[in-house]
């Protein structure tokens, strides 16, 4: 059973991702895109919610919208994984859905500009790390 990384996952295509039998070789990723991806490639709502966006953004946005949306340990975290179709699911995805909307803008202004991903990926993090600061 392979353990991907995370610049694994950025490394795919979304079809390799839903392809992954077992979803638990995500979890090494320390990250809920991944498995949320997988989730949404699965079950043909990619086009519907993310048209135009790339893999590697996707990632960096989910992972940036999640860290001001709690992860439910008992519904979501428990469905995502099997990649069903599922009303939890796709309920945290629509929660998620503005922050990942901000992030993708934020990465299309960023490349534009010629930064790096790995430069932006910084970027949202230290954003995220400053905005729940703020909050708290």
């Amino acid at each position: 059973m392979p353990a991907y990384t995370l610049h694994d996952v950025y490394s795919m295509t979304f079809e390799q991702l839903g392809a992954v039998q077992d979803p638990f070789e995500l979890m090494s990723t320390g990250a809920v895109s991944p498995m949320l991806l997988r989730y949404v490639v699965r079950n043909g709502q990619l086009h519907a919610r993310y048209s135009d966006a790339d893999l590697p953004a996707l990632l960096m946005a989910i992972n940036y919208a999640a860290t001001f949306v709690q992860w439910p340990m008992s519904t979501v975290a428990q469905k995502a994984p099997v990649a069903i179709l599922d009303p939890d699911v796709d309920a945290y995805l629509e929660t998620l859905q503005p922050g990942v909307q901000q992030a993708l803008d934020f990465i299309g202004k960023a490349r534009g500009a010629g930064d790096t991903d790995a430069g932006i990926a910084q970027s949202l993090v230290l954003s995220s790390v400053l905005q729940n600061d703020k909050q708290n």
